[in-house]
């Protein structure tokens, strides 16, 4: 046994050098994973940052053009608000006041005229256009008036005539038969 514990004595002695040099590789090994799982961690903290500082960026960004966007529209909308009623106050009152114009000359009013006569557009077109029919309308309720007036006077005219050639027919027959 003795020689047995001889032989085992090496050996033994050879394990126990395995065993630290074992020992010694996985300090090692454990300091490099150490070192390497705070490396890790550093890197998974600067990649969060990272994204939160892009995400940060994105909803800065996304704020700004939300308030672009928002900006043009209240812009679009109050350009749209001016070119409307620019449009009606130059458009619309005058196609409302040649409108009523029509209306009163319609129910006979005679002097109807309406404005806008200087516009060099369609719109001064149509205001002269009314008028010179409005112009014309009155000479031809004039004209027509003088004509009644002529018709009448004929017509006075005719039955003084046939009542003058009664009274002379019955003149005539009165000498004839006195005669």
């Amino acid at each position: 046994m003795t020689r047995e514990l001889a032989t085992l004595a090496p050996l033994s002695a050879q394990l126990e050098e395995s065993d630290l040099t074992i020992s010694w590789y996985m300090y090692h090994i454990k300091a490099l994973v150490a070192l390497l799982n705070e490396d890790i961690n550093q890197y998974v903290t600067r990649v969060a940052e990272a994204s939160e500082q892009r995400a940060a960026q994105s909803h800065r960004e996304l704020r700004s053009i939300s308030m672009f966007i928002l900006l043009s529209a209240l812009l679009a909308l109050a350009i749209t608000g001016c070119a409307g009623w620019y449009i009606y106050r130059n458009l619309g009152s005058n196609l409302t006041a040649i409108s009523r114009a029509m209306s009163r000359l319609a129910q006979g009013e005679p002097n109807v005229s309406v404005p806008a006569l200087q516009r060099r557009d369609e719109l001064g077109e149509l205001a002269r256009a009314f008028n010179v029919f409005a112009r014309n309308m009155a000479s031809l309720e004039h004209t027509t008036r003088l004509l009644k007036e002529k018709t009448n006077q004929m017509e006075i005219d005719r039955i003084k005539r046939q009542e003058l050639e009664e009274a002379l027919l019955h003149s005539q027959k009165m000498k004839a038969s006195a005669s």
